[in-house]
């Protein structure tokens, strides 16, 4: 009986090392970074503008959204007040397509910015319409403090 039991834990023990060595690999900066960037992405495509609302701090007056090269910002002071943001900073993306072409992350401690390129196509022409996304990590998790675009 005693040798069974030591088995079983020894078993245990032996499956459970790479169940949580791969829940950490999935954890990094960069894919969770990644998550948010899906989640922006996914708003400006008019997939799912709920998405993005998952990454902002718990504290909703901490975001900042800016539209026209910065010019109009807006500081929600309510959850009402950060949806109807996020749909005003949609429709700078109102087009036949929209197409992220490209993003790069920078990570400087606990603070990144992603910037990405949108291509915005309606009846014949092609605007690019670039988009910075800033972010701070706040307890383990990396939260969407800005969102500009410079249209």
């Amino acid at each position: 009986m005693t040798v069974r039991k030591k088995r079983i834990t020894v078993c245990a023990i032996a499956l459970s090392i790479p169940l949580a060595a791969a829940s950490c690999m999935g954890n990094s900066d960069a894919d969770r970074i990644g998550q948010a960037r899906g989640a922006l992405v996914d708003l400006v495509e008019g997939e799912d503008s709920g998405a993005i609302v998952e990454h902002c701090p718990d504290e909703i007056s901490e975001m900042r959204i800016s539209m026209e090269s910065g010019g109009w910002v807006i500081e929600p002071e309510s959850m009402e007040d950060l949806e109807e943001a996020l749909e005003d900073f949609r429709g700078v993306f109102d087009g036949q397509s929209v197409e992220m072409t490209q993003h790069q992350t920078q990570i400087d401690g606990n603070r990144a910015r992603e910037n990405l390129t949108f291509r915005v196509t309606d009846d014949g022409w092609d605007r690019v319409v670039p988009v910075r996304m800033d972010l701070e990590r706040r307890d383990g998790r990396w939260v969407v403090v800005g969102i500009h675009s410079f249209d």
